[in-house]
């Protein structure tokens, strides 16, 4: 038979586990959203970069460069990163919300598209 400091411990190792998930799959949440901002900042030129960034100052300049090269650029693009910049930062991330959910027991009966038709309005 389990003891009960047994399965304490499991308990306790069990709550790290979870606790260790959440913090990998923030990481990895933010590194996507880096990288979709990356790819898509790319595309369109910034004129709000910091000099003392290096990273930032050559992302500058291969914006700039592609915006010379295509001919199309818009000053309105700047705009447009900002207030799709300036939108991120304040709602919290699909992640977050997602994490923040309600827990669900193990064996619970689950109407899928109704779960389903119900998120995708939070989304």
């Amino acid at each position: 038979m389990c003891s009960i400091a047994l399965l304490q411990s499991i308990g306790t190792h069990a709550s790290d586990f979870v606790q260790t998930m959440i913090s990998n799959l923030k990481l990895l949440f933010d590194e996507y959203v880096k990288n979709s901002k990356f790819m898509s900042s790319s595309l369109v030129g910034s004129s709000n970069v910091s000099d003392n960034d290096p990273i930032d100052s050559s992302l500058h300049q291969l914006n700039v460069n592609i915006a010379d090269l295509e001919g199309d650029y818009d000053e309105s693009d700047d705009y447009k990163h900002y207030l799709s910049e300036s939108s991120t930062k304040i709602e919290k991330s699909q992640l977050n919300i997602y994490l923040e959910e309600p827990k669900l027991e193990l064996n619970s009966q689950i109407d899928v598209l109704d779960y389903w038709s119900k998120s995708s309005i939070q989304l």
